[in-house]
């Protein structure tokens, strides 16, 4: 698989909760999903354009491909980090999902891809919306492809 470029990435920490685990003290599967969810919802927010500003302009961003990569368990009352990684936000908002953990070691994988759909017909765009690449693009954070 070709190296990805990533245009924005941000980095937060979380702890498993008691309610994130099963019997064996182990984060459920599941519950991975939820903590990229919350990274990409930070890293969104932190561009200024989260997920209320995109539906107050008429767009949503439903997820149409997920995969996921487990290559060490989370465990009971673990710190770790989890990082967003913006890496297509013209044709679709597609991240990469990275977990560390508390000594920097990577233990899951993860992507997705959103597709844009109009709010009032809920049909495809084909494209994310102007106002959502301009953001990006402002982003002090942003990385060009041509700085690779």
């Amino acid at each position: 698989m070709a190296k990805q470029h990533i245009f924005i990435r941000e980095r937060l920490q979380m702890q498993a909760h008691f309610f994130d685990v099963d019997s064996v003290n182990v984060v459920w599967h599941g519950n991975y999903v939820k903590y990229f969810e919350i990274a990409r919802c930070n890293l969104l927010d932190k561009i200024g354009y989260g997920y209320n500003q995109m539906r107050a302009d008429g767009f949503g961003y439903p997820v149409a491909k997920f995969e996921c990569k487990y290559l060490a368990p989370i465990r009971f009352a673990d710190i770790f980090e989890v990082e967003a990684c913006l890496t297509e936000y013209e044709s679709s908002l597609q991240f990469l999902y990275f977990i560390f953990d508390r000594r920097g070691r990577k233990i899951t994988r993860a992507s997705s891809m959103q597709v844009c759909i109009r709010l009032d017909t809920f049909e495809s765009c084909f494209s994310t919306s102007e106002k959502l690449q301009t953001v990006v693009k402002n982003y002090s954070g942003y990385i060009p492809k041509e700085e690779e």
